[in-house]
């Protein structure tokens, strides 16, 4: 079914409506899906994705010119937190990747941890701020 749904998006850059078949046990039907469907679907994520990005890279610069925060662990916080409102419970499963980035940036020693500690929140706030002004 992955497949025929990667299909289907593909089809739709070019197509204005596909079909995708549904073949599950029990269930052999159709989906039929427009272009302007597709995008009202991705249209809220993609408006928080490129919001919580946008006010995470100005807040950073700012922040960044007074006080040295890990960039690396925000971006990694950013997305999951874009994951984790989009896909909902499933995402925890990435939960540490910012985790993992934040000990590594301890571990060689480019920041302290008021720094990785800094960092999360500023990609956390970023992302949930633009969640919450968009919905």
């Amino acid at each position: 079914m992955k497949e025929e749904c990667v299909q289907a998006k593909a089809a739709l850059s070019t197509d204005t409506e596909v079909t995708v078949p549904v073949l599950l046990p029990g269930i052999q039907t159709e989906v039929r899906l427009t272009r302007a469907e597709l995008e009202r679907a991705i249209r809220p994520a993609l408006e928080t994705s490129i919001a919580g990005m946008v006010l995470w890279v100005a807040a950073g610069s700012v922040i960044t010119q007074f006080w040295k925060v890990s960039m690396h662990v925000s971006g990694a916080a950013a997305g999951f937190w874009l994951s984790l409102l989009f896909f909902g419970l499933p995402a925890l499963a990435v939960v540490w990747v910012p985790v993992v980035i934040g000990w590594s940036r301890l571990r060689l020693r480019r920041h302290d941890a008021w720094q990785v500690a800094g960092g999360a929140l500023l990609g956390t706030v970023s992302v949930l701020a633009a969640f919450a002004a968009l919905h």
